[in-house]
């Protein structure tokens, strides 16, 4: 390809997209073709630290493959363009060991440079022979690199005002979703994500902690016809299916007329499984064989029917270990389990306490066309509560002070009697943190940010502190 055919495409691509993986695509597809490479490697210093975020090859697909750590060590340190005429016997790379096992020979790589800033690294390379790139292939992809560099800046700049001003949009809440702390940020961003797809939905969270609002959000964002809401723990074993699937008249005794069910209703819409986990064994099989179908045969008919509905599920129990007792289904879990929220607990979000406290006293001095007002005591002694029944505890607080002009001592439990230990703390948000994750310990570890075979030896000790008298 012409130097300055490449050239102006990098251009174009700076111009004509400003989302930032879909412009590294473009840069590295027109850096391997520039190049006449086999594959190609961008690399992107995220707080001093270069990450791997495309690897593609010629014929611009996503690969999987290891390039050498050792060029980017050098690329790093200098902060210059390497090229290497045979990396085998190259006395600087010779010894790396992705080198010797991938038997690559030919290496370019360009750094990133915005300023005195490096923002990343391009690397191309390839195994066919020594000697494939040539100085030319320096000269053109060091001023690829130049504009690459600008692209990038760009478009990351972009998402970054983007991303404000959406928050700024959003204000002291996510529609009839009130917080602004940074975790609610990370939720309100993986609502809108989850919204855009129709894949099944796992909300989880404590009870109180508004896994319906999540729910209706995620509908109001979806282009869907339906929202049904089905409260699985408060039906009776023996209606639970009627009520989903629905009934022919004469079906049993009650049956006095023909009634479609509740995924019949949601056709083309949510339906919202709240604590799924109530959910019968016996009604577990014949749920999963609509989800993986979308067939629904009412009770008393044989007639087949055909939906296309979207599962949102939700629960506040510890799904793994019901399926290690028996009680859950694993396949349904994993049907389900497709795209997982995680709604944080108050506590762990206590700057949001004031926000919320001073919307239910809004709403609740309307109700009752008063105008009391919080003094700056009471604020503190709501930061410093334990809320375990979450933001629906100090809903129900506030309307109690609205009413009565009084805020009561908190109750104390079992587990509040005495001081809290750090230990004691530490242990709690560990076990927190692996019922989140479904017990995954890698995940645990990083969103704990410490080390795994940390969280493995905290882990042991706390199983040894349990067993002992």
């Amino acid at each position: 390809m012409d130097i300055f055919e490449s050239l102006y495409d990098v251009i174009q691509n700076m111009v004509s997209t400003l989302d930032v993986e879909e412009l590294l695509k473009r840069v590295l597809d027109n850096a391997i073709l520039g190049a006449n490479a086999e594959r190609g490697f961008i690399l992107i210093n995220e707080g001093g630290k270069f990450s791997l975020r495309i690897a593609r090859n010629i014929d611009k697909k996503d690969i999987e493959a290891e390039l050498s750590r050792t060029v980017i060590k050098e690329i790093m340190k200098e902060r210059k363009p390497i090229l290497t005429f045979d990396a085998t016997v190259d006395p600087r790379f010779k010894n790396a060991p992705s080198i010797a096992m991938s038997n690559v020979r030919s290496i370019c790589a360009i750094p990133l440079l915005r300023g005195e800033n490096l923002i990343g690294v391009i690397y191309v390379d390839s195994s066919r022979k020594r000697g494939l790139f040539s100085s030319d292939t320096l000269k053109f992809l060091t001023l690829f690199s130049n504009l690459a560099s600008i692209a990038f800046e760009n478009a990351k700049n972009y998402s970054q005002l983007k991303e404000e001003h959406k928050i700024l949009k959003r204000g002291e809440g996510f529609g009839e979703i009130v917080g602004e702390s940074p975790p609610m940020q990370r939720l309100f961003n993986l609502i809108e994500k989850t919204a855009e797809s129709d894949c099944p939905v796992l909300i989880l969270g404590e009870s109180g902690t508004g896994k319906e609002l999540v729910a209706r959000e995620i509908y109001k964002r979806s282009k869907v016809n339906a929202f049904v809401p089905v409260y699985c723990g408060s039906l009776p074993e023996g209606l639970i299916e009627s009520e989903l699937f629905g009934y022919r008249k004469g079906a049993f005794t009650d049956a006095t007329r023909d009634k479609e069910g509740l995924f019949e209703a949601a056709d083309e819409g949510i339906i919202f499984l709240d604590e799924m986990c109530d959910i019968p064994l016996s009604t577990q099989a014949k749920l999963l064989r609509v989800l993986q179908n979308g067939e629904v045969r009412r009770l008393g008919e044989t007639k087949i029917r055909k939906v296309k509905v979207r599962p949102v599920a939700a629960t506040n129990k510890d799904v793994q270990s019901l399926i290690k007792r028996g009680e859950f289904r694993e396949d349904l879990y994993y049907r389900l389990n497709v795209m997982v929220v995680h709604i944080p607990p108050l506590r762990e979000r206590r700057g949001d306490i004031p926000l919320l406290a001073n919307h239910f006293l809004e709403r609740y001095n309307k109700r009752y066309s008063k105008n009391i007002s919080f003094t700056k005591d009471i604020v503190r002694n709501l930061e410093k509560r334990l809320f375990r029944g979450n933001v629906r505890e100090l809903e129900n607080l506030v309307h109690r002070f609205v009413v009565t002009e009084d805020i009561p001592p908190e109750e104390k439990t079992s587990l509040d009697k005495g001081l809290i230990t750090l230990e004691e703390i530490e242990q709690n948000t560990i076990e927190e943190r692996l019922r989140q994750f479904g017990g995954n310990k890698k995940k645990t570890s990083e969103s704990l940010g410490i080390p795994l075979r940390t969280l493995y030896f905290k882990i042991s000790k706390y199983n040894k502190m349990n067993r002992e008298p």
